[in-house]
């Protein structure tokens, strides 16, 4: 019994570090808009606004996992001003350098401003 309990948690254990959850990304919405979230891994996401989308409501901090992916795999995100609205945010980038970023959207007059700390330009895949 005790050499198969220790056989299965050996085997959980080998296959968590082998899994790569994905880019866990951060948005700080600082404004009164309702927000939401697109991905895609090899293109600008396509379908905004006819599918789902992750939201971050007004004034909410929200993270998101988004992936599966790991080190080098792109990952562009998109904002949107509520489902399918006013792109406000499109950026391509790795796994790697998008994981644990956090993106702060703020409202500035008429306009939404969005800061990250990605390197200014980013390696095609």
């Amino acid at each position: 019994m005790r050499p198969t309990l220790v056989g299965l948690l050996l085997g959980c254990v080998i296959l968590f570090a082998a899994c790569d959850p994905g880019a866990e990304i951060t948005y700080n919405n600082l404004t009164g808009q309702q927000l939401c979230i697109y991905e895609s891994e090899r293109s600008e996401p396509s379908g905004i606004g006819q599918r789902g989308c992750g939201e971050v409501a007004p004034e909410e901090k929200q993270a998101y996992l988004h992936g599966p992916c790991r080190g080098d795999d792109p990952l562009w995100i998109v904002i949107t001003i509520g489902p399918g609205g006013e792109h406000v945010y499109s950026r391509l980038a790795t796994c790697g350098e998008w994981d644990g970023e956090t993106v702060t959207i703020e409202q500035r007059g008429e306009q939404l401003m969005v800061t990250d700390s990605l390197p200014s330009e980013t390696p095609s895949p």
